[in-house]
């Protein structure tokens, strides 16, 4: 048997991710793009400057506090059917890409972008970019970090916990073995 309420809360999310960004639209206008089945939580977060672009494609699904944070000309790009389970953080400057049908574990950090240092300390306002792609039917398991120029191709698993720099060719398992190593400090 069905679940009204499941179906009746589902319905109410939808029509406030409309609402909501509905009024982006008239802000951003083209540069703010999403299907009427898009669906964010209340609790989600957008931040995007006057010259970025985002697109949440069609059936985007969030499972709460989420953030996309879309600064300069960056540009954020989702496919059909993603999944972002709680937490989920894209923080874009230049371009992040996600493919159709993938899905990420909870609290997932995506940049494409780093502070530059010089001497040992950031410069204000500067940064090094490097686009993010994420291709099709991944998973993405809890608590990954994917840095700027990361390429995973399609089909790719990568596991709970791993740092991503750099490519992962299409169907791949990836796992990150993490040593602790302890430094002295005198």
């Amino acid at each position: 048997m069905r679940n009204p309420k499941k179906y009746l809360r589902a319905a109410i999310r939808v029509a406030t991710t409309n609402l909501r960004l509905g009024f982006g639209k008239l802000l951003h206008g083209s540069n703010l793009k999403f299907n009427p089945v898009t669906c964010l939580a209340l609790s989600d977060g957008i931040e995007l400057s006057a010259r970025s672009m985002v697109d949440f494609g069609s059936r985007l699904r969030t499972r709460g506090r989420c953030s996309f944070n879309v600064q300069g000309t960056g540009k954020l790009s989702f496919g059909n059917g993603v999944f972002l389970n709680s937490g989920c953080q894209f923080n874009c400057r230049s371009s992040i890409t996600v493919g159709d049908n993938s899905e990420f574990g909870p609290n997932v950090f995506v940049y494409d972008h780093d502070h530059i240092f010089r001497g040992g300390v950031p410069v204000d306002g500067e940064f090094a970019c490097g686009d993010v792609k994420i291709g099709s039917n991944c998973w993405i398991g809890a608590g990954t970090i994917i840095l700027r120029g990361s390429n995973i191709g399609n089909s790719c698993v990568v596991a709970a916990g791993s740092v991503v720099k750099g490519d992962i060719p299409d169907g791949s398992v990836y796992v990150q073995k993490r040593q602790t190593t302890l430094l002295k400090i005198k």
